[in-house]
C-alpha cells in the first residue's frame, strides 16, 4: 500500500509547486501565467497508474457571420455589428449588417434611418443612394432645401405664391419656398410655376394671348407679363401714328366723330 501511495504523494506536491509557482509569476506582472496556459490550452487528468496526464483540449468556438454576438470576442470574423456577427466593422452612416436578406454583410440601407452608426442618419434626414450609387445621408421630402443634391429623392423643388389661383405664382416673391419633393407637390395657394406679373388679376399671366382695351388690376396693359405693351392695332389711326392703348381711334366726318377702334394691348 505504502509503495503505491509515494507516487501519488509525489505527484500532488509538484502540481502544489507548481501551482505556487504560477501564482508567484502571475501577481503584479505583465507576464502571462503559466496557469493560464495550462487553464486555457489544456485540462489535466488521472490515468489509471496514478499518473498525471494532460489533455490538450479545441479551440474555443466562434459563431459564423450572421450569429447573434455581443461583442468581437464572439465571432469568427472578428466583427460584432448590429448584434450580429459581419464581415466588416460597417461602423459608417447607411451601413447595416443586419438587414433581411444579407445578414452577417454589410450592406446599404436605402430610405431607412442608420441609428446605430458612429455619426447616424436620423431626424430630417434619411439614408438613399445617391447618383454614384453609394449611400450617403440625404434630406426627407418635404424638408427644407438649397439643391436637389441635398434631397433623397433627387429634386429640390420651388414653389411660389399664387394668390388669384390662375395657375402662375407671383414674379420674385419672398415667400417663395423651396424643399425636396421627388415629384411636384405643391403646398395649398402655391404653384411650381412662376412668371406671373400681376397676381391680383387672374386674367393677366404669361398664358394670355387676347388683347384687351382695358388695364389690368396691377394699372398695366401688359396682360401676357411680357414686359411691354403690345399694340393691337400698329397701322396707325387716319394714317397717323398708332394710338396708345386703351385710347380710341376716332375720325370727324360731315361734323361726325366716328370711333374706329380702342386700341388693345397685351
Amino acid at each position: 500500500m505504502m509503495s503505491n501511495r509515494i507516487p501519488a504523494l509525489l505527484v500532488a506536491a509538484a502540481a502544489l509547486v507548481h501551482s505556487s509557482a504560477c501564482m508567484t509569476r502571475g501577481a503584479g506582472s505583465d507576464e502571462p501565467s503559466c496557469c493560464d496556459a495550462a487553464v486555457s490550452d489544456a485540462e489535466s487528468a488521472w490515468d489509471g497508474s496514478g499518473h498525471e496526464t494532460m489533455i490538450k483540449l479545441p479551440p474555443p468556438q466562434r459563431a459564423p457571420l450572421g450569429a447573434a454576438c455581443v461583442g468581437s470576442a464572439d465571432c469568427a470574423s472578428g466583427f460584432c455589428a448590429d448584434g450580429v456577427c459581419c464581415d466588416t466593422s460597417c461602423d459608417v452612416p447607411c451601413y447595416a449588417c443586419s438587414l433581411t436578406g444579407s445578414l452577417g454583410t454589410c450592406a446599404g440601407l436605402d430610405g431607412a434611418e442608420d441609428l446605430s452608426a458612429s455619426v447616424t442618419c436620423t431626424g430630417a434626414h434619411v439614408c438613399a443612394v445617391d447618383t454614384s450609387g453609394a449611400e450617403s445621408c440625404k434630406l426627407r421630402e418635404g424638408e427644407a432645401c438649397a439643391d436637389s443634391a441635398e434631397c433623397a429623392g433627387g429634386a429640390c423643388r420651388t414653389y411660389y405664391p399664387d394668390a388669384d389661383a390662375d395657375g402662375y405664382g407671383a414674379i420674385g416673391s419672398s415667400v417663395a419656398l423651396s424643399r425636396c419633393d421627388a415629384s411636384p407637390n405643391p403646398p395649398s395657394g402655391f404653384v411650381e410655376t412662376a412668371g406671373d406679373c400681376c397676381d391680383t388679376d387672374p386674367g393677366a399671366h404669361p398664358s394670355v394671348v387676347t388683347y384687351s382695351a382695358s388695364r389690368d388690376r396691377c394699372g398695366s396693359y401688359d396682360w401676357n407679363c411680357s414686359g411691354v405693351e403690345e399694340r393691337q392695332n400698329t397701322q396707325g389711326c387716319a394714317g397717323e401714328q398708332p394710338v396708345q392703348c386703351g385710347q380710341a381711334c376716332s375720325i370727324v366726318f360731315k361734323g361726325t366723330v366716328s370711333t374706329l377702334y380702342v386700341q388693345a394691348c397685351r
